[in-house]
């Protein structure tokens, strides 16, 4: 669990650097926060899951390429479900 939340620190410091370029503080922290929930809780299954099939390659890196793609789906709905939050300030 050290090495996983390493990892998501790391992972969550680059998200916060170039979403500085995108938009304002709060909706920075918003965002950076939820997806860095969201990668734990990816990486915590998918890390185990890879981790069974560590040495059938046709197994390992097709469940590598399923997590990227829960990653890069979560970025994208995170962005557009808190576009709102983000944007549209009540």
């Amino acid at each position: 669990m050290k090495w996983l939340t390493i990892h998501v620190g790391a992972y969550s410091a680059a998200i916060l650097l170039f979403s500085l370029f995108l938009m304002p503080l709060d909706d920075v922290l918003l965002y950076v926060g939820v997806n860095a929930v969201l990668h734990l809780i990816t990486d915590f299954f998918t890390s185990r899951w890879a981790h069974r099939h560590k040495r059938a390659p046709r197994k390992f890196f097709p469940i590598i390429g399923i997590d990227q793609l829960i990653h890069t789906v979560t970025l994208y709905w995170t962005a557009v479900l808190l576009e709102p939050a983000l944007y549209w300030p009540i």
